[in-house]
């Protein structure tokens, strides 16, 4: 029934996800090699503004989760309980590792 849609879902994955995603690693790799740059600085801005400087890699972590809490309706669409503990798991490592790593500026 909805076999047609699954090259369109193929296509948005690889485009969407993986693209976005490869290319905010990428960006985020070279981020200590030309933050001093201005024009580069003011790109990623958004990216790295809130983390200290040593934690400029964290917004990979954020948006890992993003993707995480958002497949656990489709990993588990049937089952409310393995939803509610795959969604308990992401936050609290998700937690555990903002407290590890303490990666936002203060104040």
């Amino acid at each position: 029934e909805y076999l047609h849609a699954v090259p369109l879902f193929v296509a948005g994955v690889l485009v969407y996800f993986i693209g976005l995603s490869a290319l905010m690693a990428y960006v985020l790799l070279v981020t200590p090699t030309y933050y001093e740059n201005p024009r580069f600085r003011h790109s990623v801005r958004f990216l790295v503004y809130k983390f200290r400087p040593s934690a400029w890699w964290f917004s990979s972590v954020l948006n890992l989760r993003s993707f995480a809490v958002a497949m656990v309706t489709v990993v588990f669409p049937d089952s409310v309980e393995k939803q509610w503990l795959s969604m308990v798991f992401v936050f609290f490592a998700s937690f555990w590792v903002q407290m590890h790593v303490q990666p936002y500026m203060e104040g």
